[in-house]
């Protein structure tokens, strides 16, 4: 797939600036694999690489000069929070978060931007906004204002909720003439 948009795009590995990678919050699996990826890249090529908040990302494609909070969609009905002051470039507000639906819509802000579930938060006290593809807001956000490059950050994605699904635990020992240990 990076070769195809490669040479849709008329380019080379060798002719990008840098790499940009989302390191969350989002999916798991989605995650690990954008990271993976970006850095395998940096590592063959040597291209500057980097890795920025999915939440800072969503609050630049907000209109300047408005209270938003960037929403990631979280299992089980949560949402994964920050609040910024729009941009440019977007300032926290506070650290990220995860908030019920209901805390959600309390919020006292001007305006939500999530790329996801916007559609259960109609009705809410604020305005909402979808920005679109966040690969297109990310590039138009780092070539406004260029990262720091570090490839370290593609080794640490951001959580803020455990895992969907863990390991099993040690198999139970059954004894012989009683209940399992």
């Amino acid at each position: 797939m990076l070769e195809e948009v490669l040479a849709r795009a008329a380019l080379k590995p060798s002719q990008l600036a840098g790499l940009v990678a989302l390191r969350g919050p989002g999916s798991f699996t989605g995650l690990r694999i954008g990271l993976a990826a970006a850095l395998g890249i940096h590592q063959a090529s040597g291209i500057p690489a980097t890795a920025l908040s999915t939440l800072e990302v969503l609050a630049a494609a907000a209109p300047p000069g408005q209270e938003v909070a960037s929403l990631v969609r979280g299992a089980r009905g949560e949402w994964l929070v920050q609040r910024f002051a729009s941009g440019p470039p977007p300032r926290p507000r506070s650290q990220p978060q995860r908030l019920t639906q209901q805390a959600v819509l309390g919020l006292a802000i001007q305006l939500a931007v999530a790329a996801d579930g916007l559609e259960v938060l109609r009705g809410a006290a604020f305005a909402t906004l979808d920005p679109g593809p966040l690969a297109a807001v990310a590039a138009a956000y780092a070539s406004r204002f260029p990262p720091a490059w570090n490839p370290d950050l593609l080794t640490r994605p951001l959580y803020l909720a455990p895992p969907p699904a863990t390991p099993p635990g040690a198999p139970k020992r059954v004894l012989p003439d009683g209940p399992p240990s």
